[in-house]
């Protein structure tokens, strides 16, 4: 069999991979041959890189990769006979964008895009330009593309995907953004289907989930069907950072009414509404009651760490209403490790309804001694499933002091009450509730 010759370490980059290799020593040879695949045994019938007749030509640059990708390489050494070598293989991953990403969107020289994907002169939220799915036309029927990068987020404290989008979209038609910290397992943080919004809007998402990830990769991926009679204008990005988010100090007690906006949140679809709010002028708002797809979950992240520490019967406080449709719901979702991982908050979770303002009031008590964060959420299980929630009057404080109910005083068709006077500086009101079955609560009459 032909000797091998030896591949040097690869030397990547964004897009394209660098290689070299020794120069063979057979006295018959022919040429080198070089493949590439991404999984290893690299083979003949993998893609060919290059071939080279010259024995003196040793290095070449392979490009036109995607980004953050790992890629093997196999150097075959054939000679006058056509008899290859074993072959000698090496590995590498294009190299991730370092953090703190900021791309105006005006060429996609940070993405690899499949499809129609470009620069798109005719819609821009910053500069001149931005990138659309379909650029300066309707896009067609059966599509599947993308835009896609990696980042390295290693060092990230708080990081999170900055973006401004708008969209035209027809029926049965989408647009999403997913993320995958290996290529393989991804998560849908945005999605929306069959609707329009032609206004820019920022979308804030939480990537401290994946804030140890060196090969964060992140997806911008749109899909029509099959009809030709239902396509539009398609989805535009612009102005695109994957930065560090600086919180203000954890805090205890924390209120929201959202008298001075969304600024406390980080979110996604999530925004302020002026529409019939519970506590002052604004409300919170998950979005239109629109179709957001199956599997994709719109948070509202608190934009700040509570600290528990000291608290001893901490509470979260909340209204609410909603129109919630099939397979849909709101819930709450706490952080005990710095946003790392989530669980949903037990007794949050709200699905298929309707209904006006309502007050819930839920313990934190397990989580006392820590420091936590709070997202609100909407998601759908139920492809094109619709829902709407709005937040309003957010508290976190110690729960109020009791008072004490004196013993009652009992009559033919009658009860006597009475109580010692409440010593809270805060007294709003007393509210007494009455079942014929102890642990009444304010579900009772």
């Amino acid at each position: 069999q032909t000797a091998n010759t030896v591949l040097n370490p690869l030397v990547p980059h964004l897009k394209s991979m660098d290689l070299s290799w020794e120069t063979s020593a057979i006295g018959t040879f022919k040429r080198y041959e070089i493949y590439r695949d991404t999984n290893p045994a690299v083979s003949t019938t993998d893609t060919l890189v290059g071939s080279f007749a010259d024995v003196n030509a040793t290095n070449t640059t392979d490009s036109g990769l995607s980004i953050g990708q790992k890629y093997y390489y196999r150097l075959f050494v054939i000679n006058s006979n056509d008899t290859y070598s074993s072959g000698y293989e090496q590995s590498a991953t294009t190299v991730p964008i370092p953090f703190n990403l900021t791309d105006p969107m005006e060429t996609v020289d940070n993405w690899d895009a499949t499809g129609s994907w470009g620069v798109d002169s005719l819609h821009q939220h910053g500069g001149s330009a931005s990138l659309g799915d379909s650029p300066a036309a309707n896009y067609g029927i059966n599509e599947s593309s993308y835009i896609l990068t990696a980042v390295d987020l290693t060092g990230s404290s708080w990081p999170v995907l900055k973006l401004w989008d708008r969209y035209q979209l027809e029926a049965g038609d989408g647009c999403f953004v997913d993320v995958s910290p290996n290529g393989s397992n991804w998560y849908r943080r945005y999605g929306r289907r069959t609707v329009n919004r032609t206004e820019w809007q920022q979308q804030v998402i939480d990537l401290s989930e994946w804030k140890s990830a060196d090969n964060l990769r992140i997806r911008f991926y749109f899909h029509s069907d099959g009809s030709a009679t239902t396509t539009a204008d398609g989805w535009n990005i612009d102005d695109v950072e994957v930065v560090d988010y600086v919180p203000p100090p954890a805090g205890y007690p924390f209120s929201e009414g959202f008298e001075a906006g969304s600024s406390n949140w980080l979110c996604v679809s999530w925004q302020t509404t002026t529409n019939e709010p519970h506590t002052e002028a604004q409300a919170l708002l998950s979005g239109p009651y629109e179709s957001i797809n199956n599997d994709v979950a719109h948070f509202a992240v608190l934009g700040q760490e509570l600290d528990l520490t000291t608290a001893t019967s901490p509470q979260l406080t909340y209204w609410m209403r909603r129109e919630i449709g099939r397979e849909s719901q709101f819930r709450w979702e706490i952080s005990s490790n710095a946003g790392v991982t989530w669980a949903q908050l037990g007794g949050t979770q709200v699905g298929q309804s309707q209904a006006g303002w309502t007050r819930y009031q839920i313990s934190l008590g397990a989580y006392v001694g820590g420091t936590i964060r709070l997202r609100a959420a909407v998601s759908a299980n139920y492809r094109a499933s619709a829902v709407q929630a709005a937040i309003d009057g957010i508290v976190v404080e110690e729960q109020t002091a009791n008072t004490v109910l004196n013993p009652l005083v009992p009559h033919l068709k009658s009860m006597d009450l009475s109580w010692e006077t409440s010593a809270i500086g805060t007294f709003k009101r007393y509210e007494i509730y009455r079942d014929t079955n102890p642990a009444v609560s304010t579900t009772d009459t």
